[in-house]
């Protein structure tokens, strides 16, 4: 059973990944927030700020995953290369989102004003996390299924 779902793991295409960073991106703002409020959101006061932040700021990652070349790598076969790339990623995403927060956050007509201003860090902290996670992962996986 488990060497079937090793099997399974090493066999995602770049086009999952695309799938599982949208998904990943859209929740990484909430977890961020989640973080940084202790676990105590208070729904009316980020609601709409948080729902307006997060398509902004998963687009932008899937921008920049996409210009960086996430989906044109063979993640089985990941090694520092591959981390360097998601730390540069890393690097640019925090500061494109700080930017772009910095932006929104000025403009009073717009809910993010609500939002804490750490928010574009550590939702860029724990974007490059979880995709490194899943990523190597499947690094993880392959070598365990050529070790069995």
């Amino acid at each position: 059973m488990i060497l079937k779902t090793f099997k399974g793991l090493t066999k995602i295409r770049n086009r999952y990944f695309f799938v599982i960073d949208t998904l990943l991106f859209l929740i990484t703002p909430f977890l961020a927030l989640a973080i940084r409020l202790d676990g105590s959101v208070d729904w009316e006061q980020y609601g709409l700020g948080l729902l307006w932040i997060m398509p902004v700021f998963a687009i932008l990652k899937l921008a920049l995953s996409y210009l960086s070349g996430f989906y044109r790598r063979c993640w089985r076969h990941a090694s520092v290369e591959e981390l360097q790339q998601i730390g540069v990623w890393m690097l640019a995403t925090i500061a494109l989102q700080s930017l772009l927060f910095f932006v929104l956050y000025h403009s009073q007509s717009l809910p993010v004003h609500e939002l804490p201003r750490s928010l574009a860090l550590l939702d860029g902290l724990l974007s490059a996390l979880l995709i490194g996670g899943v990523r190597f992962s499947l690094r993880w996986a392959e070598s365990r299924q050529r070790w069995r």
